[in-house]
């Protein structure tokens, strides 16, 4: 017979082990923003790299934060001024 285990894990933890396309959905939803997905992959490659060894090369965290950073604000963006962000960054361009 089995025994059930149950295995308490970080908030961390739960997204790093997320499909990919299911912490899409939750970043654009706000649930998860893209620098605590960020994190979470890096804590993952931290703790599984010396074991699977399956990354060539991973970028320096602080790069991964502010690229996760500048996504973020595209996000919002685009909540705030919905298919018109393009003219917003033209405008911005122009001025």
């Amino acid at each position: 017979m089995f025994e059930l285990q149950v295995v308490s894990m970080s908030f961390v933890h739960i997204l790093s082990l997320m499909a990919a396309v299911e912490l899409g959905k939750k970043i654009q939803s706000g649930e998860v923003t893209a620098r605590e997905a960020a994190l979470a992959s890096l804590d993952r490659i931290k703790e599984s790299e010396d074991t699977l060894n399956s990354f060539v090369t991973v970028l320096r965290e602080d790069t991964i934060l502010a690229r996760a950073d500048d996504v973020q604000k595209k996000i919002e963006l685009v909540k705030c001024f919905g298919n018109h962000v393009s003219s917003v960054f033209l405008l911005r361009r122009i001025c």
